[in-house]
């Protein structure tokens, strides 16, 4: 397997193979702003990692992949040790690639193919049999989102101490009245500004975060009673009662 450590400087854009699988291990990490001129497959296999986009960010549990078409700008930054897939497809050797970020629910069969990709050698070239494999792996890419991770991320400076704050503190619960003096603005007009960078108003932006994060801690194998706790629940029906009305379903459906 192409392990690659934290040491090791690579770059997936100068291999001569149509697709490259590597494993990476982290403790923390954080990547910087860069894209690729491949496209990218990012599964963490144990631990999580947020994956920022220009206008939006995504907390990835071990039970999702995200896809990142070539030339997107992205920053991939982990907080603890975090064992990670990433596999890297050339655009002009494969066809009907998906052209948009997504999160790709990882079912078994996806996982193991993604295994195997990640164990082939980087100078050996792909046989047939490898190749039906790729496709077909490429096959399950086009599966819909269960559920999406994305949330939107505004590009005002003032709302970006908002935002900060939720996404490293997933048990905030702060309305705007207590950032106004600290980003300079009034409510009104930090309300205003929210909606109109995210389309979305303060508070449902607040519930779908809670909802990303819920699914996180479920993926790394918290309980629903520790998943409430983290985000600040009173109780654990009152976390199931929230998560069952953001998201339609109980949070005893993800795996734990």
């Amino acid at each position: 397997m192409p392990l690659i450590t934290e040491s090791e400087l690579f770059d997936p854009d100068e291999c001569s193979q149509p697709v490259v699988g590597l494993a990476i291990n982290h403790g923390k990490h954080d990547s910087g702003l860069h894209s690729h001129r491949r496209a990218q497959l990012l599964y963490a296999v144990k631990g999580c990692m947020s994956i920022r986009f220009d206008e939006k960010v995504c907390i990835l549990p071990p039970t999702s992949a995200v896809w990142i078409p070539p030339g997107v700008m992205h920053r991939a930054t982990m907080s603890g040790k975090t064992h990670y897939r990433s596999l890297y497809f050339d655009c002009d050797y494969f066809s009907h690639l998906p052209n948009r970020e997504k999160v790709i629910d990882v079912n078994p069969l996806l996982k193991e193919l993604i295994t195997r990709v990640t164990s082939w050698s980087l100078e050996e070239t792909l046989k047939p049999p490898e190749m039906q494999l790729v496709n077909v792996l490429i096959s399950e890419l086009s599966a819909p989102e269960a559920h999406s991770l994305f949330i939107p991320t505004p590009g005002d400076k003032r709302l970006r101490i908002i935002v900060e704050d939720y996404l490293l503190n997933p048990a905030c619960h702060k309305e705007l009245s207590l950032y106004a003096e600290q980003c300079g603005a009034s409510v009104k007009t930090l309300t205003r500004l929210f909606k109109k960078e995210t389309g979305m108003t303060f508070q449902a932006w607040k519930q779908r975060l809670r909802v990303i994060h819920a699914i996180r801690f479920l993926g790394t194998g918290k309980s629903v009673s520790q998943t409430g706790q983290l985000l600040g629940f009173s109780s654990d029906s009152a976390f199931v009662q929230f998560f069952r009305k953001q998201s339609g379903a109980t949070p005893g459906k993800y795996p734990q």
